[in-house]
């Protein structure tokens, strides 16, 4: 039996249609933003498209009538995702991103434990364990911003390149803490 999942097949359609209807995830380069059509994060969109988050029945309708997708591929981004991880990725960005963890994952670890500390589940009863936990990976959320050093994080996810000045990519992600639990 074949696995449910959205098949490589579909993913490329998508994205062959995408290209071709003039859209992108964000609507950067003068394309059509399919995230402002289907009303979602071009982050999680963009996963979802690669068949790692699952859509739900609506968002799937839009984005198989905005793309002129089948009825069959539509149905597999309906589908269970398919996560997936290589331990040795071989795109540049994948690396670094692995690369940022491995330098940095320690120290905002400790940062982490630090700055939740004082924090304990309401009516656990279980005061003096705060900082060890974890932030989720399922109540969580995934920005990407362009910006121009010196700049905040803009309201949205673009801003005007400054060719004087140095361009940045800020990538914000935001989950729930989860205290470790003792038993």
């Amino acid at each position: 039996m074949a696995d449910l999942v959205v098949t490589d097949e579909t993913i490329m359609a998508a994205k062959l249609a995408m290209e071709a209807k003039g859209y992108n995830y964000t609507g950067a380069g003068g394309k059509k933003s399919l995230a402002a059509v289907i009303k979602r994060n071009p982050v999680f969109l963009a996963a979802a498209i690669n068949g790692v988050q699952r859509l739900t029945t609506s968002d799937a309708d839009a984005i198989a009538n905005t793309l002129g997708l089948s009825a069959q591929q539509k149905a597999e981004y309906n589908r269970h995702p398919r996560r997936k991880f290589s331990a040795l990725p071989n795109d540049p960005f994948n690396y670094r991103l692995i690369e940022v963890i491995a330098n940095y994952g320690d120290p905002v670890r400790e940062i982490v434990n630090e700055l939740f500390n004082d924090f304990t589940l309401p009516g656990s009863g279980d005061s003096g364990r705060g900082g060890d936990g974890i932030m989720s990976a399922i109540d969580f959320s995934y920005h990407v911003f362009r910006r121009t050093e010196g700049n905040q994080i803009p309201e949205t996810i673009l801003q005007e390149a400054d060719p004087k000045m140095n361009n940045r990519c800020t990538i914000l992600m935001d989950g729930k803490w989860l205290n470790f639990k003792a038993f």
